[in-house]
């Protein structure tokens, strides 16, 4: 039983990163723009948002839950490719489906 709590637990985490950062990337899609800073602000805006979601996460599944997952230490791993993966993806998809204009040759 405890192990199928366990993989459903896990579900929930990692599909809920997904969300989020596909958020995170259409959301950076529709209002950053280079005058806000550069890459590198853009990657520690969605790591900080990944070490909020960590909390976040934690606080509503509680210690029990946690525990039946692995550890605090397992909760940072579950679905932090996926996270990236798909921040990414949508904010260069949304970009240059919606914003992207060609400079005339």
């Amino acid at each position: 039983m405890e192990e199928k709590e366990s993989e459903k637990l896990e579900n929930i985490v990692y599909w809920t990163r997904c969300l989020i950062g596909s958020l995170l990337g259409v959301i950076f899609a529709i209002f950053w723009r280079p005058n806000l800073g550069s890459v590198i602000t853009a990657t520690s805006i969605a790591l900080l948002i990944f070490l909020i979601s960590y909390y976040v996460i934690r606080w509503i599944l509680g210690e029990v839950r946690v525990n039946i997952l692995g550890g605090k230490n397992k909760i940072y791993t579950i679905g932090i490719g996926a996270y990236f993966t798909a921040w990414l993806f949508f904010w260069i998809l949304v970009y240059t489906l919606f914003f992207y204009q060609p400079s005339p040759s």
